[in-house]
């Protein structure tokens, strides 16, 4: 993408150009807009952290550029022109729907795409030289704020010793730490990713838990059906065989940041399969469970 394009872009937009763009997402603070003139880019603006948004887009350059599913980014700024502090990026336009429900080929597609990306991402040479926050920092700080009823499931996971060898082993791989389905789009049997903030470093499997915690495993269809061999299989898919401790207190991780950072009180959190806390304080709970059970 060249400069031209980028310059024409922003001054559209100060310009207010309103006949030049039109509105695809107007959600949760955050506005994406297609310019008329160049449909193959947007103009996202979001409460995203502005220095995480120049990171991620500069280990995304470093990608080879046939690699080409997910959204890249071409340019990033603080953008303030209408009295509110935001993050204005310009990526790609990528094509797809995201969807609450995949079916079995989706589940699977999705797997190996992210795989692919993980890999890809974790390939690149130099990626030391960008600091992203650890899980173990991001983690432990959250934690500390959570409602006492999530602090006690955290507690009791924390009482593991396979929750102190996944903590502190060595966090060195890029991860996309929100997996929700909106940033997934599905186009046919192709993946594709539009948002990979935040990035953090972790474990390696800690990729996987966050795909199923964030989104496979609270897909309805699969709801319904969730039990620890519905999750060993989905680890088989990705390729974990050996199933143990530390991958039980890998699947811990979302759902306690989540319910954390939104300081829910799981005592008199109502049953309503409809409601991703509800859903998140069941898969806890079946981790404890399993906890539990499995032989040391």
């Amino acid at each position: 993408m060249n400069s031209n394009i980028i310059n024409d872009l922003i001054n559209s937009y100060t310009n207010r150009s309103s006949n030049s763009f039109i509105t695809l997402y107007n959600q949760n603070n955050t506005l994406v807009l297609k310019h008329l003139k160049y449909p193959d880019y947007l103009i996202k603006l979001s409460n995203k952290d502005f220095e995480s948004s120049k990171k991620q887009k500069d280990i995304l350059s470093l990608l080879p550029n046939n690699y080409n599913n997910f959204s890249r980014i071409y340019h990033t700024q603080v953008d303030n022109s209408d009295g509110n502090i935001r993050t204005l990026e310009i990526i790609d336009k990528i094509n797809g729907t995201s969807k609450k429900e995949y079916t079995n080929l989706e589940i699977i597609n999705t797997i190996n795409s992210l795989k692919k990306l993980h890999t890809n991402l974790n390939n690149i040479s130099n990626r030391n030289k960008f600091f992203f926050p650890s899980l173990k920092d991001l983690f432990n700080g959250i934690i500390s704020n959570a409602h006492m009823s999530t602090k006690t499931i955290a507690t009791e996971i924390q009482s593991y010793k396979e929750y102190s060898s996944f903590i502190n082993s060595k966090q060195e791989y890029i991860t996309i730490a929100d997996l929700v389905y909106e940033n997934i789009l599905i186009d046919k049997e192709q993946i594709n990713f539009i948002d990979l903030d935040p990035l953090i470093l972790g474990p390696k499997k800690l990729q996987f838990s966050i795909l199923l915690t964030s989104n496979i495993l609270i897909q309805s269809n699969q709801f319904k059906i969730l039990s620890i061999n519905l999750i060993k299989k989905f680890f088989s898919l990705y390729g974990y065989n050996d199933f143990n401790r530390e991958d039980l207190i890998s699947l811990s991780i979302f759902p306690l940041l989540i319910l954390s950072m939104r300081q829910v009180d799981l005592n008199t959190l109502p049953k309503d399969d409809s409601s991703m806390y509800y859903k998140l304080k069941v898969i806890l709970l079946l981790i404890v469970k399993e906890l539990a059970n499995m032989n040391d």
